[in-house]
């Protein structure tokens, strides 16, 4: 209703998401709602099930293109390994640079710091993307209905139909209602309706 979607068309709900850091997803409502938090947000979803599908997404697109980079790494330092190694065969091969053993020497050292190097650049390459996807998975359990129901909230339905209650209207003493809890759930009957 109206009435639900109300705070998110209030100036101060649209003014914190505009100036939010963090990248807001609005999924308030369906796909025929619009609210002002709708137009200030980075970007907006049909519904919360749509939200959570684009999130999904985002995070596979993310492992996808860490493992490409990670394999264009892997390949690209294997290349200029190679292709040094054939170098310093050349060198070792032509007569003019034997018995240079010192500058061979200086080549191997080069080499050996290069390899080092690409060992130290992979190991930074993989901890950034670790801590990407802990960072995502914190963002996807963070917007899990469960975390909510873990903080202690609980979700009312009627009894038979699985309607979510969200206001004392219609409900009478004797009711049915199904609660469920972060862990479980109790079958309950009305006997006091407080309005």
């Amino acid at each position: 209703s109206l009435e639900d979607l109300w705070p998110f068309n209030e100036e101060e709900v649209a003014r914190a998401i505009a100036a939010s850091t963090i990248p807001i997803l609005c999924a308030v409502g369906h796909e025929i709602d619009f609210t002002i938090a709708d137009f200030v947000a980075d970007l907006r979803a049909p519904t919360p099930s749509a939200a959570a599908e684009m999130v999904i997404e985002s995070k596979q697109a993310l492992v996808e293109r860490l493992v490409s980079l990670s394999a264009r790494l892997r390949n690209g330092c294997r290349l200029c390994l190679s292709r040094m190694r054939t170098r310093i065969e050349e060198l070792l091969g032509n007569r003019c640079f034997q018995g240079v053993e010192s500058r061979l020497a200086a080549a191997q050292q080069r080499l050996d710091e290069v390899a080092l190097r690409a060992s130290f650049g992979w190991q930074t390459v993989r901890n950034r993307a670790d801590s990407a996807l802990r960072d995502l998975r914190g963002r996807l359990e963070s917007l899990s209905p469960l975390a909510v129901l873990a903080r202690g909230y609980a979700i009312c339905q009627e009894a038979g139909t699985g309607r979510i209650l969200k206001r004392t209207t219609g409900i009478r003493p004797g009711a049915r209602v199904d609660v469920r809890l972060h862990r479980g759930g109790i079958a309950c009957e009305v006997k006091e309706v407080k309005r």
